[in-house]
């Protein structure tokens, strides 16, 4: 039969509610029970002895003392019946794994902004406060910084009207670019790649025009190489990335 080894309980009692003796000669990692106030005690490798718990303390008792030093890693709020993170220690991870249920206000930090999920899974911060959550599988993730859906619930507007020369930007991609009075729009070369898409709105009473200074600009439907395009008045022109050097242009555009 295996042996089943037991921490050893030391029964204290006093007149008053005091703490566990000095003198107590508790072994390390011991617990001790002081049944006048029902405290429970514990001497650490550091030869200090803890309070763990008390069944008729004030809220914020503490459980699992963390070092000679430190009060506790958690503590037991007698008041709300949780068990609750010390604020004043740190929780870190040196061994492998940190294991558990549910996390209530965790924060997570780590000196390289890349949090391991599961299954080699990751999720990273970077930029402006963007996402990507990268899978074992082939299927990514990138979430842009601010506030949005997620799904094709509507194209958003790439900041205010261009009332001035604007040249488009990797942050435009997917998105609207609404041109006002005084507004121009310029194209620049080797920005973009394959599939990146671009709506260009001409919110005024006149035309605009597009300077094409990429590589390679059509208007779908011709095969004349564009150093400018004109979007009509209230017109919309779509722009298709072929490739970093190669777009082609649709809509109300000569």
């Amino acid at each position: 039969m295996a042996q089943t080894n037991y921490t050893p309980i030391s029964l204290y009692y006093s007149t008053t509610a005091a703490a566990i003796p000095s003198n107590a000669n508790l072994v390390p990692g011991e617990l001790a029970l002081n049944i006048q106030d029902m405290k429970l005690y514990c001497e650490n490798a550091a030869g200090t002895v803890t309070l763990l718990a008390s069944s008729a303390g004030s809220a914020g008792d503490v459980v699992g003392p963390a070092s000679a030093t430190d009060n506790a890693i958690v503590r037991f709020d007698q008041t709300t019946g949780k068990l609750i993170q010390n604020s004043a220690v740190t929780i870190a991870d040196t061994t492998g794994d940190i294991t558990g249920g549910k996390y209530n206000g965790l924060t997570v930090s780590t000196s390289t902004g890349t949090l391991t999920i599961v299954n080699g899974s990751t999720l990273v911060t970077s930029g402006a406060n963007s996402l990507t959550l990268t899978t074992t599988a082939t299927t990514n993730a990138t979430y842009p910084s601010g506030t949005f859906s997620i799904g094709y619930l509507n194209i958003p507007q790439s900041g205010s009207a261009k009332t001035t020369s604007y040249a488009l930007v990797t942050a435009d991609i997917g998105k609207v670019i609404e041109v006002g009075s005084g507004g121009s729009i310029t194209v620049p070369d080797a920005t973009f790649a394959a599939g990146d898409a671009i709506i260009i709105f001409n919110n005024t009473s006149g035309s605009i025009t597009m300077t094409m200074t990429i590589t390679n600009a059509y208007i779908a439907g011709t095969d004349a190489d564009k150093a400018t395009i004109s979007v009509a008045t209230r017109g919309v022109a779509n722009i298709l990335f072929v490739t970093g050097t190669t777009c082609v242009v649709t809509g109300n555009v000569s």
